[in-house]
């Protein structure tokens, strides 16, 4: 019995060790596993993970072989061993990457960590990458003392517009050689564009400069515009008491009816002239009396008469055009009994006359008295016709017109002398074409051309 035993012992250790050594391997390729990040940036480098898997998600370690990942018209093979492979993965063109993966010539299933579900694809997000260049549109001349508007537009290393800001930290400083500093961030720019504006009070060229903190994204030379002075406007109390003070307001305006901010830093002397027989004082108004182009002196006239002041720049014979604000009949009485002032408005209205044929551009007649450049961006698209399709209303053909960029409105006040004259509005008809349309005053009339080269809509005001 207890031989018995013992080799029923035996027997049954030699089968509970047959058992153990049973090696269940995994079953048919049945659907592949991939380890991927959805959003890489432009340039950037990731690590696709592919496993081939058997219908109970068992890694197929002994599968060797080649597949094929398909994206966007591109082919990628991946050598798998031991059931896995890699494929590195990068783009500098910034948008959607879709993958299909085949072996065999066969699609085959796909299963990810983000959807845990089958599936016939998987897509990776390329995002543009951080600023490298920055454009700067705007007109290339500057008027101390107004405002200039610019548009910065934002690309990266590799040409994507940056369109997509999440996720990008970057700092970005606006200056120039001047006095204008100003600092934005990388998620102030909304599709690629950051509009700034910035009065410039300087005499001479300046260059706006655009930096981050490791290199310089983009330089503009803005050309000083110096102004010719078209009028100085003179205004005084029609009644004063001989030895008293009398305040006088002079404004100073160039010719294109602009006031001469920075008379201060750029102009000459004025002397006061008078047609009467007593002494003003003070006679000379110097550029350091002026603040934005006006200047409010204490002047006193010693004689009980009727006078009439006159402004002359210092060096020039006349001043080259003038507004006095004083009644008609005065201005009618002096020119019936004063010789001298009949004379000198004569010579005025001489010069004013030649200055005009010779300098001013006219349209049947009609005086130019404001020039407005609006400037589409480049990459918006290039400008390529305008017609006018009413009396007031032009429609601006774009050739390769960007439908990535959401086009903003402008609907802007026109301005005259700081006087509104009316509206300008520039909308989106389609793709191809914007509308721009003037509501002006009845007196005044526009011409409009383009410049292909600048990318410029030049629109000419007349009276």
């Amino acid at each position: 019995m207890k031989k018995y035993l013992n080799i029923l012992a035996i027997v049954l250790l030699f089968s509970l060790k047959s058992f153990a050594k049973i090696d269940v391997e995994a079953g048919d390729l049945a659907y592949f596993y991939v380890s991927y990040k959805q959003s890489i940036k432009a340039g950037e480098t990731q690590t696709i993970k592919i496993v081939a898997k058997d219908a109970f998600d068992n890694d197929i370690e002994d599968f060797k072989s080649t597949v094929e990942l398909k994206y966007n018209d591109k082919v990628a093979k991946v050598q798998l061993n031991k059931g896995v492979g890699v494929f590195n993965f990068s783009e500098t063109k910034a948008g959607n990457y879709i993958f299909q993966l085949f072996y065999n010539g066969k699609s085959y299933m796909l299963k990810d960590s983000y959807t845990k579900g089958l599936l016939k694809e998987f897509k990776v997000y390329v995002q543009n990458n951080i600023a490298d260049k920055v454009e700067i549109a705007t007109s290339p001349e500057f008027i101390p003392g107004y405002t200039k508007r610019l548009k910065l537009i934002a690309k990266d290393a590799y040409g994507n517009l940056v369109l997509d800001t999440s996720g990008l930290e970057q700092t970005i400083y606006v200056e120039t050689n001047g006095l204008f500093k100003t600092t934005l961030d990388i998620k102030d720019f909304k599709n690629a564009s950051k509009e700034l504006e910035f009065i410039p009070l300087e005499t001479h060229d300046i260059v706006i400069h655009v930096r981050d903190k490791n290199k310089t994204l983009g330089e503009m030379k803005l050309k000083f515009k110096k102004q010719d002075i078209g009028e100085i406007k003179l205004t005084y109390p029609e009644k004063v008491k001989a030895g008293q003070e009398f305040e006088i307001i002079l404004t100073v305006y160039d010719t294109d009816g602009l006031i001469i901010k920075a008379y201060d830093k750029i102009g000459k002397p004025i002397r006061l002239t008078h047609t009467g027989k007593g002494i003003l004082y003070p006679d000379t108004i110097q550029p350091s009396d002026f603040v934005n182009g006006e200047a409010k002196v204490k002047v006193v006239y010693t004689k009980s008469e009727e006078i009439k002041i006159i402004p002359v720049v210092e060096g020039e014979k006349t001043v080259p055009a003038r507004k006095e604000e004083f009644k008609k009949e005065t201005v009618e009485k002096n020119l019936i009994q004063d010789k001298q002032v009949k004379e000198e408005i004569k010579e005025s209205v001489e010069k004013i006359t030649s200055e005009v044929s010779k300098e001013e551009n006219t349209i049947k007649n009609k005086k130019l008295v404001k020039v407005l450049n609006l400037i589409v961006p480049s990459d918006f698209g290039k400008v390529s016709e305008i017609k006018q399709t009413s009396s007031n209303i032009y429609t601006v053909k774009l050739e390769n017109p960007n439908k990535n960029l959401e086009f903003m409105p402008i609907n802007r006040e026109v301005l005259v002398s700081n006087k509104k004259i009316g509206t300008l509005h520039l909308t989106q008809e389609d793709e191809n074409t914007l509308n721009l349309k003037f509501n002006l005053d009845k007196n005044y009339t526009t011409t409009i051309t383009i410049d292909k080269e600048n990318n410029v809509i030049k629109v000419e005001i007349y009276r």
